[in-house]
């Protein structure tokens, strides 16, 4: 039996809190999370990998010191592009999976501090949820991509029309993107939640944020480059050994395909693998949306006095 204390998931939190409770429920669950990660990321494995052996067949007979690029294999190539294609597309799909995990997972514990969570828990009938993931994240492109579009051509209309100092538009334009990106930041873990529209999850997410700009800002950017620190430190270690393998290969080739076969494969489960740590972002995003829900609203206090007016047949709160 766990001694661990449960961490409590709907209450308020200061920064070093959020901090805490963030790592606190990722470490303490991580083999849960890395089985179920695995799991998700296999498909991506597997397309890298052949992507991979398709660059290695196209390496055998390759000579470095003499290249012919007249003889290359074309077919190969255009393999290993619909692969590339394949392999981008993938990894999208199984993150926004992984988001879903991490937001299941944290959903769960605020219900049941001390439920036990299961991989089935986490995987079934993701698909769908998913799917509704990738349609707001589709839409979110939809909204920011032409709003970038019109500030470009602005941008690059005043310094033909006025010379370098029509880069002024640039910082006037940065800071505005800046505080909706991060007002809005929430807009995912508030629709997985709240199953409410797009333009309601964003003004949402923006209600929650308002007060609270400067301390999301911080807590974004020093939780994101904990989780990503960790991830690229593991991730030289393959690199490493890539960069002392080539120093070793004859200078002839020979061996090259094999070369890159193995350090190939072994690099990219080593790289993606390392993504794992990517779940600390999200659970954070799922607290700090009960933290901010809870400061703004008390909703565990009006649960916790309906269940008393539900156990005494008295009348309840909304």
């Amino acid at each position: 039996m766990s001694t661990k204390k449960p961490i409590v998931i709907k209450k308020s939190r200061d920064f070093g809190k959020v901090m805490s409770d963030t790592f606190s429920l990722f470490f303490q669950n991580f083999k849960l999370f890395a089985k179920v990660f695995l799991k998700i990321v296999m498909p991506v494995l597997v397309l890298g990998s052949l992507g991979v052996l398709v660059v290695a067949f196209m390496a055998s007979g390759f000579d470095p010191v003499n290249p012919d690029f007249d003889e290359f294999p074309m077919v190969p190539a255009i393999i290993l592009g619909i692969i590339y294609v394949l392999f981008i597309f993938l990894f999208i799909y199984c993150f926004l999976k992984i988001m879903v995990v991490a937001y299941r997972f944290v959903k769960l514990k605020s219900e049941d501090a001390e439920y036990a969570v299961t991989e089935g828990d986490l995987l079934n009938d993701i698909g769908g949820e998913t799917m509704a993931m990738l349609g707001k994240v589709f839409q979110y492109m939809a909204l920011l991509i032409p709003i970038m579009v019109v500030f470009g051509g602005l941008q690059y209309l005043l310094i033909n029309l006025i010379g370098p100092s029509g880069i002024i538009l640039l910082f006037i334009a940065l800071p505005i993107l800046m505080y909706f990106t991060v007002a809005t930041s929430l807009y995912m873990v508030v629709f997985f939640h709240e199953r409410i529209g797009f333009i309601d999850s964003l003004k949402r997410s923006m209600e929650l944020i308002k007060g609270k700009w400067w301390l999301t800002f911080a807590l974004t950017m020093v939780i994101s480059m904990i989780a990503n620190s960790i991830s690229s430190f593991i991730q030289y270690v393959p690199m490493i050994f890539v960069m002392i393998g080539a120093a070793l290969l004859p200078e002839d080739g020979s061996g090259l395909s094999l070369f890159i076969s193995v350090m190939g494969i072994f690099a990219v489960f080593i790289v993606v693998l390392t993504f794992v740590f990517y779940i600390i972002n999200y659970i954070f995003q799922s607290i700090w949306y009960h933290s901010l829900v809870e400061d703004k609203e008390g909703t565990s206090i009006i649960d916790k006095i309906n269940q008393i007016g539900e156990d005494n047949g008295e009348v309840q709160f909304s």
